[in-house]
């Protein structure tokens, strides 16, 4: 049956998540979302199962899994494999020789790295398309009796992965994140919005990530809710996963019919739940007005002290979100932030991860 191979791929992923190690890096997020995403397949698969004799629609869809499945089981083996050599090498070399290498190797790192996250993304993106097409055939959610209690810890699990961001990663941020966090526990009673503007890589998701999961902030507001938006969004997607985040960690049971219900009462689910609830809202990585347009008219402004924290490369994005907002943008690293960061990611395994003199000029040479 396809829940036998998704309950493995989920095992798989799950063990590779809850692993902290640098090659991880960026790509733990996807992976995690990857993970999510077959969890909520999982709860269609026996329905599905039981139709598919009957369907022949229905039996494409399980078979669509077990490919989409198996696609992801390659990509997780080959990170592990790119993992396991390089703790090889790592072993086999010490001192002087250790430290030549990783400067050496630190572009193939990368790329290696970057191809993975390029057909991650690819991944994900056919992952999400799969599980949308179970959302249309109306599966009932049949779980092996996963309890709201259940759907709540991994709803936990999922916020924890912060853990895995260290401070290191937000070098040269400490005053963005500062103020950050002060406009946040400000007293102003109405919903306030910033915008988080910069180009791509500048670490714009980092500096909210470590803002988010801050104890005082968690423990300000009644929701907490974050939401990863990219290019190809659907709205109606969109707006189903805030129910979800705003609903799970609070116990509060998801209507049965979520699956189904329509742009309008999507929102009106969101408005009865916020109304008089202090909220906070990430959408991260938003790249048109229109799904702003979209989007706020479902965050009541209820004088609670409600916070909206919107991420991206568009000024536009950012001018066009209205009365009681601000934008933030974050600069490029200063020419030292830039070397210290570098040197801790390159040289993670010295004690104090720095360059050592010796091939400091090398490595200046060759950034």
């Amino acid at each position: 049956m396809a829940d036998g191979a998704v309950q493995f791929l989920v095992e798989k992923l799950t063990t590779l998540v809850v692993q902290k190690a640098s090659l991880i890096g960026d790509s733990l997020d996807e992976f995690e979302e990857i993970k999510l995403e077959f969890e909520g397949m999982k709860a269609f698969l026996r329905d599905a199962d039981s139709r598919k004799e009957r369907d022949d629609g229905v039996g494409s869809w399980v078979r669509q899994v077990r490919e989409v499945a198996h696609d992801v089981e390659d990509i997780i083996d080959e990170f592990m494999h790119l993992k396991e050599n390089r703790n090889y090498h790592h072993q086999q070399r010490n001192g002087f020789n250790d430290l030549l290498y990783n400067v050496l190797h630190f572009p193939k790192k990368i790329i290696s790295s970057h191809d993975i996250a390029v057909r991650l993304q690819k991944i994900k993106v056919k992952v999400h398309s799969v599980l949308e097409m179970g959302n249309r055939y109306g599966f009932d959610r049949i779980d092996d009796g996963r309890s709201l209690n259940d759907d709540a810890e991994r709803w936990r699990l999922h916020r924890d992965n912060s853990i895995f961001l260290d401070e290191d990663e937000i070098v040269g941020m400490e005053e963005d994140r500062e103020e950050l966090l002060q406009w946040l526990k400000g007293a102003e009673t109405r919903r306030r919005i910033v915008s988080i503007v910069g180009m791509g890589g500048l670490g714009k998701t980092t500096l909210v990530t470590k803002v988010f999961h801050d104890q005082v902030v968690n423990q300000q507001f009644d929701c907490c809710a974050w939401i990863s938006v990219s290019q190809t969004y659907r709205i109606e997607e969109l707006l189903r996963r805030m129910i979800e985040e705003c609903f799970v960690p609070k116990q509060v049971l998801v209507p049965s019919n979520l699956g189904s219900m329509d742009y309008r009462q999507l929102v009106n689910v969101l408005i009865d739940y916020l109304h008089q609830k202090s909220y906070l809202i990430v959408l991260d990585d938003v790249w048109s007005i229109d799904l702003w347009s979209k989007v706020r008219v479902a965050f009541p402004n209820n004088k609670a002290g409600s916070r909206i924290i919107l991420t991206t490369r568009n000024e536009n994005v950012a001018s066009s979100v209205g009365i009681g907002s601000r934008v933030h943008r974050l600069q490029p690293l200063l020419e030292n932030n830039a070397w210290i960061l570098f040197c801790h990611k390159a040289f993670w395994n010295n004690q104090d991860r720095t360059c050592p003199l010796e091939l400091q000029c090398i490595v200046r040479k060759g950034l």
